[in-house]
């Protein structure tokens, strides 16, 4: 029976230890994906792209903190179907002049605070910063504005996750600028375009 009983003993604390374990592991696990970070969304629709279209949305870093370009979207049409290269540029040194709006930086959270990050739609060239480079390139696809049977063709790209194993375009100071641009090109006539960025703050 004391055989017996010891056996019983180690069969217990081998479970516990499993159990403890398990548990340990499953919280080292689920610890890497809540999403801390605070979350914004910032989108402009209708933009009419200047002639030889540079920086056409862009987002500037804030000094002291760490933003995380996580995701960027377009899509577009015109008055037929045409094509328009969209490439995302990483520049060192910020933009000036040129005209823009400022797009509303919407918190994925409601109880999160403001944006800190700047974010401008451009309808004319602004005073480009100097690139870094290009980090994605893509074909945009735009479709003719009166035409109900062609479905758009977005151009989608993520650059981050929530997991923490792809860290997105980090931009750590005010001089550094994410930008979605033209090519210096000009885009096919009647050119609108609908076009997001996703980014965090920390």
């Amino acid at each position: 029976m004391k055989l017996f009983t010891r056996i019983a003993l180690i069969g217990a604390a081998l479970l516990a230890v499993a159990g403890t374990a398990s548990a340990q592991s499953f919280n080292t696990a689920t610890a890497v994906f809540p999403i801390t970070q605070r979350t914004y969304e910032a989108t402009i629709v209708g933009l009419v792209p200047a002639a030889s279209a540079t920086d056409l949305l862009t987002i500037t870093g804030v000094a002291g903190h760490i933003v995380r370009v996580t995701r960027a979207e377009c899509t577009g049409t015109a008055t037929a179907v045409g094509a328009a290269n969209l490439v995302a540029l990483v520049r060192s040194t910020a933009n000036s002049a040129g005209t823009s709006t400022s797009p509303a930086a919407i918190p994925a959270d409601p109880s999160d605070s403001a944006a800190l990050a700047v974010v401008k739609a451009y309808t004319a060239n602004p005073t480009v910063g100097t690139a870094v480079g290009p980090v994605r390139a893509a074909v945009l696809v735009l479709t003719p504005t009166s035409s109900t049977t062609i479905a758009e063709d977005p151009v989608n790209w993520t650059f981050g996750n929530n997991a923490g194993t792809r860290a997105g375009v980090v931009l750590r100071s005010a001089s550094q600028v994410f930008a979605l641009n033209g090519n210096a090109v000009s885009f096919p006539a009647g050119s609108a375009l609908n076009c997001s960025i996703e980014w965090t703050e920390q």
